[in-house]
């Protein structure tokens, strides 16, 4: 997937490209944890196929709209559906007694403590 690299230093580009090796590497659940916590919907039927390829689908619409959220669109390109307030999900549950994983530092390795997240 691409990043948009409009009007950005290199520290941004390797933050952006850290953060979105970062989410490439996290759980679902992760994934959906980050999303709750930056405030981007995402259909409540993400996930939920058994089909691998369908799931690959789903990973990769949310990765984008995060991408969306945080970097903004490069030009030109067009955003994914929106999302119904009524559609969207939500968190369930009681809050999670631990945090989504942070991604970790642009100055850092880039294998620095994300090896345990790998799928």
């Amino acid at each position: 997937q691409r990043i948009n690299t409009e009007k950005a230093s290199l520290k941004e580009l390797l933050q952006r490209l850290v953060l979105h090796h970062a989410w490439e590497r996290m759980s679902d659940e992760q994934l959906k944890q980050i999303c709750f916590s930056k405030g981007v919907r995402f259909p409540k039927s993400t996930f939920s196929s058994a089909y691998s390829v369908n799931r690959e689908a789903d990973r990769s619409d949310i990765i984008f709209r995060l991408k969306e959220a945080v970097f903004g669109l490069r030009p030109g390109e067009f955003g994914p559906l929106p999302v119904a307030p009524e559609e969207a999900a939500r968190p369930s549950g009681p809050p999670h007694s631990q945090a989504a994983p942070k991604p970790p530092e642009a100055g850092k390795a880039a294998d620095d403590g994300w090896k345990s997240h790998a799928r």
